[in-house]
């Protein structure tokens, strides 16, 4: 009788070890600190990003979902997020854009959802790069500055 409540407890412990979901196999993107090429006026803050899928799927929509804090720029109705894609040559591969809809004062805590952002036919490696964007010129032509930033490099071994 012991024998087979001893077999039971290890064929149960065996079914639900195989249950669990195994986070190995999945490659985790881990968002940080990014180097921008656009223009900045003075230190960037740091956006905290979560991934719907993990990794992007070439030709799927993705979601992200971007928060953090502006230490210096009230976010307006010209303020947006912007998502790109990068192959390991620092070649923009594509780039998707959405606007604030309400204003949110510097100092605030923020969370904005990006559903539907179109993945490109992606490379084996590449860096996805979110900012927080806006036009501080008065000029005909304007320059979308950098206030917020976060990347990942996905693919390879890194």
């Amino acid at each position: 009788m012991k024998n087979f409540i001893f077999a039971f407890i290890l064929f149960a412990l065996l079914l639900t070890v195989n249950a669990a979901p195994f986070k190995l196999n999945k490659r985790a993107i881990t968002f940080g600190t990014c180097k921008t090429a656009s223009p900045t006026t003075g230190p960037v803050d740091l956006l905290d990003v979560k991934i719907g899928n993990d990794p992007p799927v070439s030709g799927k929509n993705e979601s992200f979902d971007v928060s953090g804090t502006m230490t210096r720029l009230n976010i307006t109705e010209m303020t947006f997020v912007m998502i790109k894609y990068y192959d390991t040559e620092g070649r923009l591969i594509d780039a998707y854009a959405q606007f604030f809809t309400e204003p949110i004062k510097a100092g605030t805590n923020f969370t904005i959802s990006v559903p539907d952002v179109p993945t490109p036919n992606l490379p084996d490696k590449y860096e996805i790069r979110v900012t927080i964007e806006a036009c501080i010129d008065d000029e005909p032509i304007c320059l979308n500055y950098v206030f917020a930033c976060a990347s990942a490099n996905v693919g390879g071994s890194s």
